[in-house]
């Protein structure tokens, strides 16, 4: 058997066949360059590691902001088999995520536990649990994680109890926000718009499409920005995702990789532009 293929070349090759461009990771110029060099650096390893895992940025999260920002946990499994005795006490509703997943597919909603089967529950959790996103970009932090599978409190907006929130993903450089991307049904149709911390539309697109209509600034911008900026502190760059419920804010993630040095902006040139932002 062929010896894998070290990181620093997959991370060269990927990018090449993606982008038509070799990576500078030495002398980063684009906002991708200089993730794949953040994740070559190892930079603060140990705690950007410990902030990846769900579980175990709660307690990062309790120290820097309080236990006001965090969602309700309702239970933690690290195997299948202990899946019935959790079911019969969590509440009608409530979302499962993966501690070790990095996006949404890791994700799921929970309307009426009455209406999903166990075993739909069950099989799911234990794809979850046999998976490993380190794999899908290289990502270290997620190299060695130990798989879990939490069971959080559901989210509702104070002005639409049956919405799904906006995701706000604040980017830090430098202890600064500098770039917001806003995340919007998310589960359903999926759009996706980036503002500045002043919240002025960036004219650009990341993956997703733009929504057509107007996105106005979350009741807790302010709140926002500070929250981000606080659990940032340590780090040269980190993503912080936040919900705005209007009546609070609650922490999502955080992500040290966002894209894993592998996102395809619109147009082409937004790429260089946000590059600039690390200096």
């Amino acid at each position: 058997m062929a010896a894998p293929l070290p990181d620093l070349w997959y991370y060269r090759i990927r990018h090449l066949v993606r982008h038509r461009r070799l990576p500078r990771m030495r002398d980063p110029v684009t906002y991708n360059d200089h993730i794949l060099a953040l994740m070559v650096s190892r930079e603060n390893a140990e705690l950007r590691t410990r902030v990846s895992d769900k579980v175990e940025v709660r307690s990062y999260v309790r120290d820097a902001l309080g236990e006001a920002y965090l969602p309700e946990l309702y239970g933690v499994l690290d195997e299948v088999g202990a899946l019935p005795r959790l079911w019969a006490e969590l509440p009608p509703e409530f979302v499962i995520k993966a501690s070790h997943g990095a996006d949404s597919n890791w994700v799921r909603i929970v309307r009426d536990k009455e209406g999903v089967p166990l075993e739909q529950v069950s099989g799911l959790c234990g794809e979850w649990l046999g998976g490993s996103h380190f794999g899908a970009a290289r990502e270290y932090v997620y190299r060695e994680m130990r798989p879990r599978i939490l069971f959080e409190e559901r989210l509702r907006p104070a002005s639409d109890p049956e919405a799904i929130p906006n995701d706000y993903k604040l980017f830090v450089f430098n202890g600064e926000v500098r770039l917001i991307v806003v995340d919007l049904g998310r589960f359903e149709q999926h759009t996706r718009a980036l503002f500045t911390r002043d919240w002025a539309l960036i004219p650009g697109g990341l993956k997703f499409p733009r929504p057509k209509h107007a996105v106005p600034p979350p009741p807790n911008l302010d709140g926002l920005i500070r929250a981000a900026e606080r659990l940032a502190r340590p780090f040269s760059f980190i993503r912080v995702d936040l919900y705005d419920l209007g009546d609070r804010i609650v922490f999502g993630e955080m992500t040290n990789f966002p894209g894993g040095g592998n996102s395809r902006f619109t147009p082409r040139r937004l790429d260089a532009e946000l590059g600039r932002l690390f200096a």
